[in-house]
């Protein structure tokens, strides 16, 4: 087996002060490249035809036109066929870093950076954002063409407005690894055991993002990603299984043990309950009563 070392695309990308570079494949003839990795971050654009492509020594098929994001140091490799057309750039992430430390770079930038978020492995035009990210593609290639500082600067911009698109519409991916997997179990744990002792009142995600360091949109994907469930899902399935007990168990108005766990919209609490279990609290009460 080959060394990953040994597998290091040997090609610069831009220059030292500059490190980016952009290519475009037009289709006359046929090419495939070994499999390789580069420090670089490449973000590739298909633009007609269905292309084979490997990331991490798995093969997948994908139907243009559709982005390839490939990170840093990740193996990968495209077969190219006459006919179809794709193009591509390469950035290191660190030409992107800030000077200045804030909460971008401590919030996307450097996990980007350390391998602890990663770019989506393919973005399809059913994706909300496709037709921004090929905007600002676009424009990157474009800017590519001058060797100017202003180019220089306008590319830079683009990208990290396209990082802003990503980050918005919750595209990339939260890398685990075995360090990450025991403080993700911590975290998880964390908010549940609040989730337990909260649930009777308002329960804001700003307060649980708060609670583990995390921004609000980043936490909504780290629930959903540890527990399989939405944050809401979650919260109120814990909720209606506290009512279906006072149910049971007491006398209380309907009402009243809605209020007392959390619920504040009578409605909104008759109908999650009927999804939740298929009828209606009262019914549920008299079906199960006497059991």
């Amino acid at each position: 087996m080959l060394e990953k070392e040994q597998l290091k695309e040997q090609r610069k990308h831009g220059t030292p002060f500059f490190p980016y570079a952009s290519y475009v494949w037009s289709g006359t003839s046929k090419s495939s490249s070994f499999i390789h990795w580069h420090e670089e971050t490449e973000i590739v654009y298909l633009e007609s035809g269905t292309f084979t492509f490997h990331c991490d020594m798995k093969e997948y098929q994908q139907e243009a036109p559709a982005f390839l994001l490939i990170n840093s140091e990740q193996l990968h490799r495209i077969d190219l066929r006459e006919g179809q057309k794709e193009s591509a750039f390469v950035f290191h992430l660190g030409m992107l870093s800030f000077q200045s430390y804030d909460e971008t770079e401590a919030e996307l930038i450097e996990p980007l950076i350390k391998g602890k978020m990663e770019f989506p492995m393919v973005v399809t035009r059913e994706e909300k954002s496709f037709e921004i990210i090929k905007e600002l593609y676009d424009k990157c290639l474009e800017e590519a063409q001058k060797t100017t500082l202003s180019s220089q600067l306008k590319i830079k911009g683009y990208l990290l407005q396209l990082l802003a698109e990503l980050y918005e519409n919750q595209l990339f991916v939260i890398k685990d690894n075995e360090e990450n997997q025991e403080e993700a179990l911590l975290l998880i744990k964390k908010v549940l055991n609040y989730i337990i002792e909260h649930y009777k009142r308002k329960i804001k995600i700003q307060e649980l993002a708060d609670l583990v360091n995390m921004n609000p949109q980043y936490f909504c994907r780290f629930f959903k990603k540890k527990t399989g469930k939405t944050f809401t899902t979650y919260l109120n399935e814990y909720r209606l299984e506290r009512i279906k007990k006072e149910l049971l168990g007491t006398e209380k108005k309907m009402i009243d043990i809605a209020s007392e766990n959390g619920f504040e919209n009578i409605g909104y609490f008759m109908k999650q309950f009927k999804l939740y279990t298929g009828v209606t609290p009262l019914t549920y009460r008299k079906q199960n009563k006497s059991k």
